[in-house]
């Protein structure tokens, strides 16, 4: 067997490989093969010395691929897949992180064995391979996964890839490349129409109950509204697609088919003025709260409400725009905290004061515009059960004075 060092030889590099993956052939193995081809030439089969080699080399790489567990395979029999470049950085020599992993194998070895498909190329272990090269290394720990790169489709090969390459630390871009890389075209189609018709065909109330927050006692509708309900919930039904709707575009609907507001009188038809819109927006609360109007249909956006997009880790964040549009990222500082906190404030003008400070804390914002209506109460509900913590924490920002202190008892 020649040890000459082939990279030494100045020839071509394929040539140089070869040669190298013959030096790393045990002796008795190459004897045997050489020994088989000048039989071969003798019986009158003058090309099989000039396929000795080829032949050689693919034979010792099949029989190394079919080793159970892990085996040490001579470092010139595994090959960088080339589309682990797609995924990662390619390894750089001079990083201060590399280096110290060369020292590390050079005195210890390699501890963690790579991954390589059958035809030798790796899946894991890319920067240990680069690193027991440098360390001087002729073997290194390998088990072989039972496939070939060369049967496999391009996307499967990445996919295989970043599987096998979870527990990597990643730079932020290689965390985006991987989850774009994740995202089947059919299921991002298939979740977009889901979308869609989520909005379309929205299901009645199924979030959490939520009781009147203020201090006024609301009756049970009663028989006598059931015209007037019966009317507001057609309105609401039929317009669905226009999800959600206003108070006063439910109130401009009634007109076209005025209901009476009180089954038993007569002269009660709904009309276009203050005691009958009053009506239809107490009917409208208590029929949310009563399970009636699902909470979805209605909305009310005069009183805003201000929330920060928050992940536990930039992994999930990468998951989620890869879906949709990569937009801003800021961790959920709550996470930690042992209660949910939000802020209410009275007034629109204190909004952009107050979102300032909030956003350092990625506190929840409420404006309720004096006495904060039912929609953004409920929603606020609907934050506290999802936070899934014990407590829930409201910061309420109003004047000093009675109807400040009005507005603070309404939420007790």
């Amino acid at each position: 067997m020649n040890d000459a060092p082939a990279a030494q030889l100045g020839i071509a590099p394929e040539l140089a490989n070869q040669c190298m993956r013959l030096a790393a052939i045990p002796d008795e193995e190459y004897d045997a093969a050489k020994a088989e081809a000048e039989a071969e030439v003798k019986a009158g089969n003058n090309e099989a010395l000039v396929d000795f080699s080829e032949k050689l080399v693919r034979k010792y790489s099949a029989k190394l691929a079919r080793r159970k567990g892990v085996t040490d395979v001579p470092l010139v029999y595994l090959q960088p897949s080339p589309e682990n470049n797609d995924l990662y950085h390619p390894v750089n020599s001079d990083d201060s992180a590399f280096k110290q992993l060369v020292e590390s194998i050079r005195e210890r070895g390699v501890l963690e064995p790579v991954k390589a498909t059958q035809d030798g190329y790796l899946v894991s272990g890319h920067r240990r391979h680069a690193a027991a090269q440098a360390a001087g290394l002729a073997t290194i720990p390998c088990s072989y996964l039972p496939l070939r790169r060369d049967k496999m489709e391009a996307d499967a090969f990445i996919r295989l890839l970043r599987e096998h390459n979870q527990q990597r630390i990643k730079t932020f871009d290689e965390r985006m490349r991987e989850e774009i890389v994740s995202v089947d075209e059919g299921d991002a189609y298939a979740h977009l129409v889901k979308y869609r018709k989520q909005k379309r065909d929205l299901s009645g109330f199924a979030g959490v109950a939520v009781e009147s927050l203020d201090r006024r006692e609301r009756s049970v509708i009663s028989d006598a509204k059931a015209p007037m309900l019966a009317e507001v919930r057609r309105i609401i039904e039929d317009t669905r697609e226009y999800w959600p709707l206003s108070d006063r575009q439910i109130h401009y609907r009634m007109l076209n088919n005025p209901p009476l507001k009180h089954a038993s009188k007569p002269g009660s038809a709904y009309a276009n003025d203050l005691q009958s819109y009053k009506s239809l927006t107490d009917l409208l609360t208590r029929g949310r709260l009563a399970g009636l109007i699902p909470w979805e249909s209605i909305a009310d956006e005069t009183r805003t409400f201000t929330n920060w997009q928050t992940w536990k880790e930039s992994g999930a964040f990468i998951a989620e725009q890869a879906k949709e549009y990569l937009e801003g990222y800021s961790r959920d500082l709550l996470q930690s905290q042992p209660n949910h906190i939000e802020i209410v404030g009275e007034k629109l003008t204190v909004k952009s004061i107050i979102e300032k400070v909030a956003m350092d804390y990625t506190l929840p914002v409420t404006i309720g515009r004096g006495f904060c209506s039912i929609p953004p109460r409920h929603t606020l509900a609907e934050r506290f059960k999802a936070s899934g913590k014990n407590s829930l924490i409201i910061l309420i920002l109003s004047d000093f004075d009675p109807d400040g202190e009005g507005i603070a008892e309404s939420f007790a």
